[in-house]
């Protein structure tokens, strides 16, 4: 039988900083942004910060633009982020790119 491990449960949350990409007029953008924080709080993962951006369509090769990317990169590294989570799926080549900034 398998014992109960009290630590996993009861472990400090893990720090994220969520991102979302409002495009155009989304009338569920928020609802979803707090969907995903909710998630998130049920996986034990503390959201210390949401990067949001508006525009008009998806930056192929990186998702978000290079400006809010750079931000991103700095909001997560200040707060000691241990995830960063976009409210998405990202394809292999922008989690490349994403992931040599």
């Amino acid at each position: 039988m398998k014992q109960f491990n009290e630590t996993s449960i009861f472990s400090e949350p893990k720090k994220a900083v969520i991102v979302s990409l409002n495009l155009g007029d989304d009338e569920l953008f928020y609802y979803q942004l707090e969907e995903l924080k909710n998630l998130c709080f049920a996986s034990n993962i503390e959201v210390v910060d949401t990067v949001t951006q508006n525009l008009n369509a998806i930056v192929p090769g990186t998702y978000i633009g290079s400006g809010k990317l750079n931000e991103l990169k700095t909001i997560a590294s200040a707060l000691e982020a241990d995830y960063v989570i976009f409210n998405d799926e990202l394809s292999p080549s922008q989690i490349k790119n994403i992931s040599e900034i």
